[in-house]
C-alpha cells in the first residue's frame, strides 16, 4: 500500500478544540479535511471556512444525527479516496499528542503484511470503566474489545477515537445510523483485520464539562507562563496569574486579577477588581465590575453584571444575561439565552 498524503474526516463535537486539531493534522502532512458536522454547522463553517492551517476543508452535512459509523459512510463521495489511499478518521471530541503520521505509517506495514483494514490507536488508562478495553496479541492484532468493563477499576489499553483505515470500511458501513465501534469493529476482529497501535503522550476525553474544562487547563500547563495577544488591552494595576490565556481584543480593567488558569477569547471585556481564577469565558463576554467567576465556563457573548458571583462548576451556554448581585452555587448549568435575576444557592438547571 501506498499514501503520499493521508486524508482525514474528523466528526466534530468541540468548536473549541478543533484549532489545536488541525494545526497539527497540518504539521503531520494531512492535505484534507473532511468535517462531518450537523448541530451549530453554519457556526462551524464561518469559523473555519475553506483552508485553515493550510488544509483544505470540506463539510459533510449530515441531514440527521448519524452515530458514529453513519457520518464516515454519508461523506465517501466527498472523501473520493483513490486506492490504496490512507483515510485517517478521528472523533472530535478528544485532545490529544498522539502521534497521527506513526499510526498511519502503523497501519501501512499491517496492511501489507497481514491484510489489515483497520488500526486503532490505543491509549493507556487506569480505569476503563467508561471505555472499551483492547485483547490483541504479539502481532498488534484486536482480538476483542471488553465494552466498559463493570465492577473493580481495570486498567488497560483503550480505544483512543482514531483510526487508520482506507477505502475498503465504506464496504462495512450503513447509509444511515449505525456504530463502527459496535457494529463494525467486532467483524473486523472476527476476520483477523483489526489492528491496534499503543500510543504515549497527552489524551483527554473531553465529552464531559469537567474533562473539558480539565483539557483546557492541562494545554495551558503544557505552554507555560502568561501568553497575552499584542492588541489586548490590559490595565497596568491588573495582575495576570500564570498559566493563564488573554486572546485578541481584550479588555482588562485595573484591579482586575486574572488567573491561574485562565482563558480570556477574543474581544472579552473585563471590568474593574474582577477576579477570574480556574474559568473559560468565550469570545465577546463581558464581566462587570466587582464580579468573581471560578472554575466554570461562560459561553459566547454572554454578560454578567456588577458584583456577580459564580461559583466553581458552573457552565453557562452563549448569549447568557445575570443581573447584578447575583449569586450562583456550585455546579449550576445555564441554557443559552437564558436571563438569571435572582440568586440561586443550590445546584440546578435553569433552561
Amino acid at each position: 500500500m501506498t499514501c503520499t498524503r493521508p486524508k482525514l474526516m474528523i466528526p466534530v463535537a468541540n468548536q473549541p478544540l478543533i484549532d489545536r486539531i488541525l494545526q497539527k493534522l497540518s504539521e503531520s502532512g494531512i492535505s484534507e479535511v473532511v468535517l462531518a458536522v450537523n448541530y451549530m454547522a453554519d457556526a462551524l463553517k464561518h469559523y473555519l471556512g475553506n483552508t485553515k492551517f493550510g488544509l483544505n476543508i470540506k463539510y459533510s452535512l449530515e441531514p440527521k444525527p448519524l452515530g458514529t459509523g453513519g457520518p464516515i459512510k454519508y461523506a465517501e463521495k466527498l472523501l473520493s479516496l483513490r486506492i490504496g489511499e490512507t483515510l485517517l478518521i478521528l472523533n472530535g471530541d478528544i485532545v490529544t499528542e498522539i502521534n497521527y503520521r506513526d499510526l498511519v505509517e502503523a497501519h501501512q506495514k499491517y496492511a501489507q503484511s497481514n491484510h489489515a483494514l483497520l488500526t486503532i490507536a490505543l491509549h493507556e488508562v487506569k480505569d476503563a470503566r467508561r471505555y472499551g478495553l483492547a485483547q490483541l496479541d504479539s502481532s498488534g492484532k484486536i482480538l476483542r474489545f471488553i465494552e466498559k468493563p463493570k465492577g473493580a477499576k481495570a486498567s488497560g489499553l483503550i480505544n483512543a477515537g482514531i483510526y487508520a483505515t482506507d477505502s475498503r470500511l465504506f464496504s462495512y458501513l450503513k447509509a444511515e445510523k449505525c456504530s463502527i465501534e459496535r457494529e463494525v469493529f467486532p467483524v473486523l476482529a472476527g476476520e483477523g483485520r483489526l489492528y491496534g497501535l499503543k500510543q504515549e503522550g497527552l489524551w483527554i476525553d473531553v465529552g464531559k464539562p469537567k474533562e473539558y474544562i480539565d483539557a483546557n487547563f492541562k494545554l495551558l500547563e503544557l505552554k507555560g507562563g502568561v501568553e497575552v495577544a499584542a492588541n489586548a488591552r490590559v490595565d497596568p494595576k491588573a495582575r495576570i496569574v500564570a498559566p493563564s490565556l488573554i486572546g485578541e481584543h481584550v479588555k482588562v480593567a485595573a484591579d482586575a486579577k486574572i488567573g491561574p488558569y485562565a482563558i480570556l477569547g477574543n474581544d472579552v471585556t473585563i471590568g474593574d477588581g474582577c477576579r477570574i481564577d480556574r474559568s473559560i469565558i468565550f469570545n465577546g463576554s463581558t464581566v462587570g465590575n466587582r464580579s468573581a467567576i471560578t472554575r466554570s465556563v461562560l459561553g459566547s457573548s454572554s454578560t454578567v453584571g456588577r458584583r456577580v458571583k459564580i461559583g466553581r462548576g458552573c457552565i453557562f451556554g452563549d448569549y447568557t444575561v445575570l443581573g447584578d448581585r447575583v449569586k450562583l452555587a456550585r455546579d449550576m448549568y445555564v441554557c443559552p439565552y437564558k436571563e438569571v435575576e435572582k440568586s440561586h444557592l443550590r445546584p440546578s438547571w435553569i433552561s
